[in-house]
């Protein structure tokens, strides 16, 4: 590791350290931002680590920073109503198991997880109503219950190259152009089983003929 290297670990764990301060004075009023380091990993879930012991802390506006495995313990709905909670942006996290984990979280209105293949884990955001935008990476699994009971979603974004089977259809707003560019980021899956991109009737008449025809001829079934 090099003196920089060192250096950005060190500001990157003071970060946490500072977030993790603010959260430890349940001040309703002023939520904590909690960063995660790069070489942290959270195997058994953030409410089951040394980092924040007690499960269902309210008093979390944000959840940050580089690290690359955030998961949990079963079912055990780590984060689940965290009221507070506004943002998740893990642009490194490459694995996010976290069943039940969020659900609840009504004022969760923005996920980034532009690094994830695999959205697996049954109701990950299970009646986060808030949710307007979801940034996935290139997925290549997708659990058809990822999004349970998220009715609010405007946008979704995908990887280029996607070949999991979508769903979708729990929110009737995705966008002309979200869903637009879902499709143009899809992989032609000629020749081989074709995937289905399920969205619903109220969305699937958001779509011009010319992609209703680009899907088609990348071999991925529309529902």
């Amino acid at each position: 590791m090099t003196p920089l290297d060192k250096v950005k670990t060190l500001i990157e764990y003071a970060k946490c350290g500072m977030g993790i301060c603010q959260i430890y004075k349940l001040d309703a009023d002023n939520p904590g931002d909690l960063y995660l380091p790069k070489s942290l990993a959270l195997g058994g879930g953030i409410a089951n680590s040394s980092i924040i012991p007690f499960a269902g802390n309210l008093l979390i506006r944000s959840i940050k920073g580089r690290i690359k495995t955030f998961g949990a313990f079963g079912n055990n709905g780590t984060c689940k109503n965290m009221l507070n909670l506004e943002i998740i942006d893990l642009p490194e996290c490459t694995s996010f198991y976290v069943p039940y984990g969020f659900g609840g979280c009504t004022k969760l209105h923005t996920v980034k997880l532009p690094k994830l293949s695999v959205f697996n884990s049954i109701a990950t955001f299970d009646s986060c109503i808030g949710l307007k935008y979801l940034e996935l990476g290139t997925l290549s699994e997708m659990s058809n219950q990822a999004l349970l009971r998220c009715t609010e979603l405007e946008t979704v974004v995908v990887g280029k190259d996607t070949t999991a089977s979508l769903y979708l259809h729990y929110s009737v707003y995705l966008t002309q152009e979200c869903l637009h560019n879902i499709i143009d980021n899809l992989a032609d899956m000629t020749g081989r089983t074709a995937p289905t991109l399920q969205i619903g009737s109220n969305n699937i008449a958001k779509l011009t003929d010319e992609y209703k025809t680009k899907l088609s001829n990348k071999n991925w079934n529309l529902a």
